[in-house]
C-alpha cells in the first residue's frame, strides 16, 4: 500500500504527478513512519501507544492533504482503515474501517465527474473496483492483526512443550540413574569390602570377588549408556534374582516367595525397579539381618510385592528413590509406599496391574 502511494505521487503509472510532489514525498515519509511504528508494536505483541492520536494523524494525513496533492494522494486513505484495525476496538473500529473507503470512493467519483463525463457503467465499475480493492486490503490487514497473537500463542505453546519435554527427560535421567547407580555402587562397595577382608585369608576368594567387582563396574558402564539412549530393558525375574543375591552377599537372611509368572512388560519393569530400590534401601539405610520378599497375584488381577526387613533406621522424610518409584507405578495405575511397621522393621509395598 505504501509503495503504491509513493509511485502514484511521482507519476510512475503514467498518471499526472501529485501537486507539489516533493512535499508529497515528505508526507509519504510521515505516513510510512506512522504505519511502520504501529506495525512493529503489533508484531511484538503490544498494543500501539496513543491509539486515538495515531488514528487522528492517519485521517489528517490522508484526507487533509488530498486537496493539496490531488487525486494521486487518494490511496493514502487505505492507511486509515489499516491504522484503525491495529489501534481501535469495537464499534468505533468498524465505523472507521467502513467509512474511510466509502469516503475515498465518494471523493474519487466526484473528482471524476468534475473532470470528465463518465458513463453510468464506468462509474459502477469504478465503485466495484474500489470496494473490492478496499475489502481485500482490509481483509488482509485484519488477517495479519489476528495472525500475530495466534503465532505468539503457538510460539509460547511450543516453548512450553519444549520446556516440559526437557523437564520430563531430566526426571527420567535422574530416576534411571538413581536406580542403576544406587544398586550397582552398593554391589561394588560390598564386593570391594569382601575382597579386602579375604585378601589375607583367602587370596583366591579375594581374586574372585575382584573379578566380579570388575564385571559389576563394566555392567554399570553399559547400563548408564543404555539410560542415556533410553533403551534399558528391566524384568522382574532378573532384578529379583540380582537383588536377592546382593542381599545375601551382605550377610542378610533372605526368605523369598515369588509366584508371579506371565507379567506384562510394563508391570514386570515396574516391579523390577521396585526390587532394585528395595534392596538398595535395605543395604544403605538399615542394619538388616533378615528380609522377607513376597510377590503374589491377587484374584482382582493386581500383583502385590512386599519387602520387609529388620534393623530399620528412622529417617526424616521420604527418599528420592521412593518418590521416583511411586511415580513409575503411578504411570501404570499402580502404587508404591514405604514406611516403618514397628519392631524396628520397614516395609516397602508395591501394587501394579498384572
Amino acid at each position: 500500500v505504501l509503495l503504491f502511494l509513493l509511485l502514484m505521487c511521482v507519476g510512475a503509472f503514467g498518471f499526472n504527478r501529485a501537486h507539489h510532489w516533493p512535499l508529497a514525498v515528505v508526507a509519504w515519509v510521515g505516513v510510512t513512519a506512522l504505519t511502520l511504528s504501529m506495525s512493529l508494536a503489533v508484531v511484538h505483541g503490544r498494543a500501539p501507544s496513543h491509539p486515538l492520536v495515531r488514528v487522528t494523524a492517519a485521517v489528517a494525513l490522508a484526507f487533509g492533504l488530498i486537496g493539496v496533492f490531488g487525486i494521486a494522494w487518494e490511496t493514502s486513505v487505505w492507511v486509515v482503515p489499516i491504522t484503525a484495525m491495529a489501534c481501535l476496538r469495537g464499534p468505533v473500529r468498524i465505523a472507521v474501517v467502513v467509512l474511510a473507503p466509502v469516503a475515498m470512493l465518494t471523493y474519487d467519483t466526484l473528482w471524476w465527474l468534475s473532470v470528465a463525463d463518465p458513463s453510468t457503467y464506468a462509474l459502477c465499475w469504478n465503485a466495484v473496483y474500489w470496494l473490492v480493492v478496499s475489502t481485500l486490503v482490509v481483509a488482509g490487514v485484519w488477517a495479519s492483526v489476528r495472525l500475530v497473537p495466534i503465532v505468539a500463542e503457538l510460539d509460547a505453546a511450543r516453548d512450553a512443550l519444549a520446556a516440559g519435554a526437557v523437564r520430563t527427560e531430566r526426571r527420567r535421567l535422574s530416576r534411571d540413574l538413581h536406580d542403576v547407580v544406587g544398586q550397582s555402587l552398593t554391589a561394588i562397595s560390598l564386593k570391594g569390602d569382601l575382597a579386602r577382608r579375604l585378601i589375607e585369608a583367602d587370596r583366591a576368594g579375594a581374586t574372585r570377588e575382584v573379578v566380579e567387582l570388575e564385571a559389576v563396574a563394566s555392567s554399570l558402564a553399559d547400563e548408564i549408556a543404555a539410560v542415556a539412549r533410553d533403551d534399558r530393558e528391566v524384568a522382574f525375574a532378573t532384578e529379583a534374582g540380582a537383588a536377592i543375591d546382593l542381599l545375601r552377599l551382605a550377610g542378610i537372611d533372605v526368605v523369598a516367595d515369588l509366584e508371579v509368572d506371565g507379567l506384562g512388560a510394563e508391570t514386570s519393569a515396574a516391579l523390577g525397579f521396585a526390587m532394585r530400590e528395595g534392596a538398595t534401601n535395605i543395604l544403605r539405610h538399615a542394619d538388616a539381618r533378615q528380609c522377607t520378599i513376597v510377590a503374589a497375584r491377587g484374584e482382582d488381577g493386581v500383583v502385590r510385592l512386599e519387602l520387609v526387613n529388620d534393623g530399620a533406621v528412622v529417617r526424616n522424610g521420604g527418599g528420592t528413590g521412593l518418590q521416583s518409584l511411586a511415580e513409575r507405578l503411578a504411570e501404570i495405575d499402580g502404587l508404591a509406599a514405604g514406611g516403618p511397621i514397628g519392631g524396628g522393621r520397614f516395609r516397602l509395598r508395591v501394587e501394579a496391574p498384572a
